[in-house]
């Protein structure tokens, strides 16, 4: 864009009003994208998707994450969330089995009391992936997308009156995915494929 850039970090708390004021022209990490969030802001194109995951016991024959595969089976989920409404609607043959926290739900699905895990994408990537699963546990089956349950996209907010620099960022993250860049860097933080 050939303008000078210069990144200041901030608290959580202090970005949307640093764009607000002025102080700053785009905000890279951090609120929810809500009303509030997008007064005197806008967006650029998604650059992330939250997405829903199923995991299963390593050695378990479950290979594929689909309702029919997945019938007559207990399905961890944490209790209240997105997540369990979205199971209760698409996996109505499945046994819900609601639990307090991430932690108790993976625990059921670490000792076999459960057949399968649903939860947020990128969590069960890490914990799968990390010291607290012992190695039992895999993903199954791709990852799921619901704009009317968990899916949210993950954008850049730009100060409204900065149309130019949201374009910017746009074209940006455009090359960025056509070159491979943006897969290359998710590769290096993520340890299995979000997809």
């Amino acid at each position: 864009m050939g303008i000078p850039c210069q990144i200041d970090l901030k608290p959580l708390a202090d970005l949307l009003a640093a764009l607000r004021s002025g102080r700053a022209d785009a905000v890279l990490a951090g609120p929810r994208i809500d009303e509030q969030a997008l007064t005197g802001a806008t967006v650029t194109r998604p650059w992330f998707r939250s997405l829903g995951r199923f995991a299963a016991l390593a050695g378990a024959a479950l290979l594929d994450s689909d309702a029919k595969n997945l019938a007559g089976e207990k399905i961890a989920v944490v209790h209240g969330t997105e997540h369990e409404a979205w199971l209760l609607r698409h996996y109505g043959d499945s046994r819900i089995v609601p639990f307090a926290s991430d932690r108790e739900a993976q625990d059921a699905l670490r000792t076999g009391s459960v057949a399968a895990l649903f939860g947020d994408n990128l969590r069960l990537i890490y914990w799968v992936r990390g010291s607290a699963s012992r190695g039992c546990c895999r993903l199954i089956g791709g990852a799921h997308t619901d704009f009317d349950f968990f899916s949210r996209n993950a954008v850049f907010l730009v100060r409204g009156d900065r149309p130019d620099i949201r374009d910017g960022f746009d074209v940006a993250l455009d090359r960025l995915q056509a070159n491979g860049t943006a897969e290359k860097v998710f590769n290096g933080y993520v340890p299995l494929s979000p997809w």
